[in-house]
């Protein structure tokens, strides 16, 4: 399906955030020109739908944000030992591509050819999530994707900071916590009013997903670390000094990967795939 004109008027407002799981490298100056400022992508085992260092860093060039989901399986083994070793593949990316320490990654619970999940699957969310965190955290910050009982579980069992909300509507839990405003992130709308189904939309090839971010930034200023042609090629981060600051402040989650100024500025696709 193309983006047809009519829908390009939701591209107006302060945050337009898309997610993909194409590289969007070559795609960048059709998305920055429909007022794209932040854009999803992935770690994985996967190369094809891989965040790389030089895309990252074309996106940071660029003046947009950017923010990562996990998925090697959208629905894994809901174990201790299955959320460890997913977290190991995404904290060993993270670091080679520069990850800003602090920020989050979202890791991808769909459980879609079932329906999604249900409270009889929280004792395991909770075992994959403790894995999670017991690898990445404290360097990075403990996110997830899914329907709302994988949401509501991340949050209640406090291994999780960051929520976003997949666009499966009618899962179980779904609607509850669409309406409890707890989401960082919800797919599949373009505003907060928006009914949804803004999902696979074809923008200059890419097919892609519309979001909308809840949660603004933690209050504190953060210094972020960011990339430099240089610095992505070689894998290493370069410190960029200077607060990035936006009229509609970004959530944590949704990361400068970063801008590569020195100055203070006024802001899965789904996981299935």
């Amino acid at each position: 399906m193309s983006l047809e004109s009519s829908e390009l008027g939701a591209l107006g407002s302060p945050m337009v955030i898309i997610d993909t799981n194409n590289n969007v490298s070559g795609h960048l100056s059709v998305l920055k020109s429909l007022g794209v400022t932040a854009v999803g992508r992935y770690y994985a085992s996967s190369q094809r739908k891989r965040l790389t260092r030089i895309e990252a860093s074309a996106i940071s060039a660029a003046g947009m944000d950017l923010f990562v989901v996990f998925e090697n399986s959208g629905d894994p083994d809901l174990s201790l030992e299955r959320g460890v070793n997913d977290a190991q593949i995404a904290l060993a990316q993270a670091q080679a591509l520069g990850q800003p320490e602090g920020t989050a990654i979202y890791f991808a619970l769909e459980h879609d050819k079932f329906g999604g999940f249900t409270t009889a699957h929280v004792p395991g969310l909770r075992r994959y999530l403790e894995g999670v965190r017991q690898v990445i955290a404290p360097t990075y910050k403990v996110g997830v994707y899914g329907d709302g009982v994988v949401c509501k579980t991340g949050l209640d069992s406090g291994v999780c900071e960051f929520t976003w909300l997949s666009a499966s509507t009618k899962h179980p839990g779904t609607p509850e916590f669409t309406a409890s405003g707890r989401a960082t992130l919800i797919q599949g709308k373009r505003t907060p009013d928006d009914r949804g189904g803004a999902i696979d939309k074809n923008i200059d090839g890419l097919s892609t997903d519309f979001n909308i971010a809840l949660k603004p930034v933690c209050g504190r200023p953060r210094r972020w670390q960011g990339f430099s042609e240089a610095s992505a090629s070689a894998g290493r981060c370069s410190h960029v000094s200077g607060l990035f600051m936006r009229p509609f402040p970004a959530p944590l989650a949704i990361m400068p990967f970063a801008r590569l100024r020195s100055q203070s500025i006024p802001r899965t696709r789904s996981a299935s795939a």
